[in-house]
């Protein structure tokens, strides 16, 4: 998205972004500030991404502050991915008109005086914990103009795991999202590839420099098969022709005796010279006997 990042006055736009469990946990706060000159996508430093617990349910609510010198009539999208299933929310799910597919996503609005704030609530649930790849896109846009003024980028983004001594893979936990759940080496779906003197099973046994042969994965063999050659037929129609009878032809593997229809024709030739030979024989004896009459 290239929208030109509304620059002029020296305002700043304070966005606070906020990843917390539904229950009462502790919650960690990161300003997302943008001034004239910011270019866009830089606007935010980080973010926290909680875990869930064991109902999955997150409260990833989020407050903006208008830092402007006037008035801000405003317009955000939270941009959802299958990953999430909502549970209450106070903006607006719409869609958005993909080639292929549409993409649903939440629209909060609000006008805000100099130095006001809203919060914009959102509770969901997590199938697995998110990564920087799948981090959730916030849009503020200048809801009069239509001008993009911030958006957040996955590049920096922090994570954050819940902290509770279990490695829990079924929500994608590993040693990469959540290091002080899940230990270096770890069966977590996750190759770290350190020199820890253990060898990581999730990695291939070339990747892990502390997997000696026999140890880590292997690369599956795919199975091979020989297959028969197949008996290969030709048509008549790509056999040279080497002669004819009638208008039957006859082909370069096949006999005259061989071919049906010589052998027919040879049937009815016999069958024909047969019959001339009884007529002939006839009319020989009966001119003999006219012959003796005379």
């Amino acid at each position: 998205m290239k929208n030109k990042i509304i620059l002029g006055l020296e305002l700043v736009l304070v966005v606070f972004l906020i990843a917390s469990m539904v229950s009462a946990l502790s919650v960690d706060r990161t300003s997302i500030k943008i001034a004239e000159g910011v270019d866009e996508g830089k606007a935010i430093s980080s973010t926290y991404v909680v875990s869930s617990s064991e109902q999955r349910v997150v409260s990833a609510d989020f407050k903006v502050v208008n830092d402007f010198k006037s008035e801000k009539q405003i317009r955000i999208q939270r941009w959802l991915d299958p990953n999430e299933e909502l549970v209450s929310h106070n903006g607006e799910l719409k869609y958005s008109q993909m080639e292929h597919y549409s993409r649903p996503y939440l629209e909060y609005k609000a006008v805000l005086g100099k130095g006001e704030s809203a919060d914009f609530e959102l509770n969901i649930k997590y199938k697995r914990l998110r990564t920087i790849q799948d981090s959730p896109i916030i849009a503020v846009f200048d809801d009069l103009s239509g001008e993009l003024i911030t958006q957040t980028n996955p590049e920096f983004i922090k994570l954050k795991c819940k902290e509770d001594s279990v490695c829990d893979v079924n929500i994608g936990e590993n040693h990469r999202n959540c290091p002080a759940d899940c230990a270096s080496g770890e069966e977590d779906g996750f190759c770290d590839m350190k020199i820890d003197g253990k060898c990581d099973p999730n990695c291939l046994t070339e990747l892990d420099p502390d997997c000696l042969p026999g140890e880590g994965k292997s690369i599956p063999k795919i199975p091979t098969y020989e297959l028969e050659e197949p008996e290969q037929i030709t048509s008549p129609e790509e056999k040279p022709i080497i002669g004819f009878v009638g208008s039957t032809p006859i082909y370069a593997d096949e006999s005259i005796e061989e071919n049906s229809a010589f052998q027919e024709q040879e049937i009815e030739t016999k069958e024909k010279t047969g019959i001339l030979s009884i007529l002939f024989n006839g009319f020989a004896k009966v001119g003999k006997v006219i012959a003796d009459l005379f």
